[in-house]
């Protein structure tokens, strides 16, 4: 009995719902939603087209790359003993080259080369190029002394490129111990006992914390 019933209702209710459809289209309220798929496609493009690609802002404002510009230090003339041989270690064929003497000259600094300190670098095994390991030590002509350091690799073409590391206590020239320096090395003199006259040219980074004006 209750099934009955309920069938006429039914079948009241979808009469009733199927008019109001009809009556709402037909006064253009009602009409067919779009799908998921389309309203998600229409949404990533709206936001894709309206936000910048962050991509490209950040590379847009990177600074363009530049080298950096480079202060002459000093050109120094270093005498050299005749070098004698280590052997082969464990970073390669070690030779020392004694350091006794020389000058250097620049716009900031200016001495002598004191009769201390070598070059104990090595040749590799491998490829033949040597890397320097030099100590040494600067007089300089108002009697401030500074310990140098230089490393780096020799070219193809018999010259070495260096870096340098300097320290001082002298307050004329603390700010050595600050500075990005790098140089080249090459032999301008060579006598019969082994002994030799080398050529260095020093600059720092431009810019960085060289000399006071």
């Amino acid at each position: 009995m209750l099934f009955k019933t309920i069938l006429p209702l039914l079948a009241v209710a979808g009469t009733v719902l199927a008019q109001t459809v009809d009556t709402l289209n037909a006064a253009g309220v009602a009409s067919k939603p779009k799908s998921s798929a389309k309203v998600s496609s229409s949404i990533l493009a709206t936001s894709t087209s309206a936000a910048p690609s962050s991509t490209s802002a950040a590379c847009s404002s990177a600074p363009s790359s530049t080298a950096p510009a480079l202060t002459f230090l000093y050109t120094a003339f270093v005498n050299c003993a005749a070098p004698f041989d280590i052997g082969v270690v464990s970073e390669g064929d070690r030779v020392v080259i004694p350091i006794v003497g020389g000058n250097f000259t620049g716009p900031a600094l200016s001495g002598t080369i004191l009769d201390l300190g070598a070059d104990w670098g090595y040749f590799d095994t491998k490829t033949g190029i040597f890397h320097p390991d030099t100590r040494y030590n600067f007089r300089t002509t108002d009697g401030a002394n500074i310990w140098i350091r230089s490393t780096g690799s020799s070219t193809p073409n018999g010259s070495l490129q260096l870096r340098f590391l300097f320290e001082t206590g002298a307050a004329a020239y603390y700010w050595l111990n600050n500075v990005v320096a790098i140089g080249t090395l090459r032999q301008v003199a060579a006598g019969a006992d082994g002994s030799s006259v080398l050529r260095i040219d020093a600059w720092i980074m431009a810019g960085g914390n060289g000399p006071a004006a």
